[in-house]
């Protein structure tokens, strides 16, 4: 299990959901330091931690361990992800139909299928800008 990766995911949530780091704590009866500790992945997560976290978050814990896309939304081929080497990297909060879009694609697991879709998508807003 790759911590900064976790770690990284558990700040996304957080973020989406509008908690502070102290109030995922108080939730947790932890310190607001020790979710500090989870999110920059300095330390190793209890799998039954992942599942408080998880359930205070409101998502299924597997999502801390899936995969990610190996093509973005465009269609264009894309690396497998790696954890950020800079600290400041940007973390993209997603609105909760942007994740049920995108688990869908993941699901699909079809070249055709995701570009087929990929391409409605793109002429659909092209007609909106119109």
């Amino acid at each position: 299990m790759d911590r900064k990766l976790v770690g990284k995911r558990i700040k996304g949530k957080r973020l989406q959901e509008g908690l502070t780091q102290s109030e995922l704590a108080e939730k947790l009866d932890i310190t607001y330091q020790q979710v500090q500790k989870y999110e920059n992945g300095t330390v190793q997560i209890k799998y039954t931690r992942l599942v408080q976290i998880a359930k205070i978050l409101k998502f299924d814990e597997a999502e801390f361990f899936e995969p990610a896309p190996s093509s973005n939304i465009t269609g264009e081929h894309t690396p497998s992800y790696k954890p950020a080497k800079h600290s400041d990297e940007t973390i993209l909060v997603v609105s909760r139909d942007e994740r049920a879009l995108l688990k869908l694609l993941r699901k699909a697991n079809n070249r055709k299928i995701i570009s087929g879709i990929t391409n409605l998508l793109k002429g659909t807003v092209e007609l909106i800008k119109q």
